[in-house]
């Protein structure tokens, strides 16, 4: 199994430590990929591909939200499973989603702030 990170986003330690430490425990041996920019995916699958990864994680960022279609074309190309954060990886090819859908994300934030802005408290 293959892990993508951006190194470069604030929480990609953390979730290194926390994807190594569930590999760990189910007896799964990780393969950690590190990409700064989209110029890195080209290398970071031939890594993957050499590695003989039988499948990918790619972590929460924006930079690979911003490029999930090229994302995706890469693992169609490489026929690598691919489970991404966000619902949208899903929906343009990808195998799996774990987490939100953006649109539903900024319309839940939406009502948050109109209840904030009609006078409830943040914290309630």
């Amino acid at each position: 199994m293959a892990v993508l990170l951006d190194a470069s986003h604030p929480v990609a330690d953390a979730q290194s430590r926390e994807v190594q430490a569930a590999a760990a425990r189910l007896g799964v041996q990780l393969v950690v990929l590190h990409a700064n920019s989209d110029q890195d995916f080209e290398a970071v699958f031939a890594t993957l591909m050499k590695q003989k990864a039988e499948a990918l994680l790619v972590c929460a960022s924006p930079l690979f939200n911003s490029k999930r279609d090229q994302l995706v074309a890469l693992v169609a190309r490489h026929n690598i499973p691919a489970a991404s954060e966000l619902r949208e990886f899903a929906t343009a090819g990808g195998l799996l989603s774990y987490g939100n859908s953006l649109p539903d994300v900024y319309r839940q934030l939406g009502v948050y702030a109109g209840r904030i802005l009609k006078g409830t408290k943040p914290a309630s």
